[in-house]
């Protein structure tokens, strides 16, 4: 088993999703020394298997299942957790650090946070930038992943939206905080596999007026 210590960019885990009944796959990116706090970021593939014993070799061409998270820590790959290490996959956009969108307020606590006011284009994971919703609206959100269950939880609810399954059937939206608000998250962003290749984890340049002719 790796050492957490190994772990660095480009580290590739295996995980359970329990309400689905399938296996799933993220790799982690390491940008802390740009955010102590947010640094950390993960990203599932458009991937599911029906069984356990998978290779990393089977994802070197896949495409992303959504954008990417930033998570409080490397996942726990104790036997019990369902994680498990599959080894290291480097890309050349390893380095490329995603836009994010922030606001004041918390978007996780609306089902439409178009109607939240001001917002804000989160550059290098350090950097703000005043904009309109319309140019990060297709952006993940500025929220910490406290736990490697909330990048399970909504693995399963991205299968059940790009599968047309009813959430509510398979994820308590009533009263488990924790999954209505990631349900939420998701909800605000399109299916990343029709958002344009050009402009995923990049925040739009803001519209300019038109200026009439004298």
């Amino acid at each position: 088993m790796m050492k957490k210590k190994n772990f660095f960019t480009g580290s590739v885990f295996q995980f359970y999703v329990p309400e689905i009944k399938k296996f799933a796959f993220c790799k982690f990116f390491d940008f802390r020394h740009l955010s102590e706090f947010h640094g950390l970021l993960a990203q599932v593939f458009d991937k599911f298997s029906e069984t356990e014993e998978n290779s990393i070799e089977d994802l070197k061409t896949v495409d992303w299942l959504f954008g990417p998270r930033s998570m409080h820590k490397w996942p726990n790959l104790r036997k019990d957790t369902g994680w498990k290490s599959l080894g290291i996959l480097s890309g050349k956009e390893d380095e490329i650090v995603p836009d994010f969108k922030a606001t004041e307020l918390s978007p996780s606590v609306v089902e439409d946070e178009s109607k939240l006011g001001r917002w804000y284009a989160l550059h290098n994971l350090n950097e703000t930038e005043d904009c309109e919703y319309y140019q990060v609206k297709h952006l993940e959100t500025k929220i910490l992943t406290t736990s490697s269950l909330g990048l399970v939880w909504r693995t399963g609810m991205e299968y059940c939206r790009i599968n047309k399954l009813p959430v509510n059937e398979y994820y308590d939206l009533d009263d488990d905080t924790g999954k209505r608000s990631m349900y939420r998250q998701m909800i605000n962003v399109p299916i990343y596999k029709t958002i344009p290749k050009e402009i995923r984890g990049k925040a739009l340049p803001p519209i300019k007026a038109k200026v009439s002719g004298g």
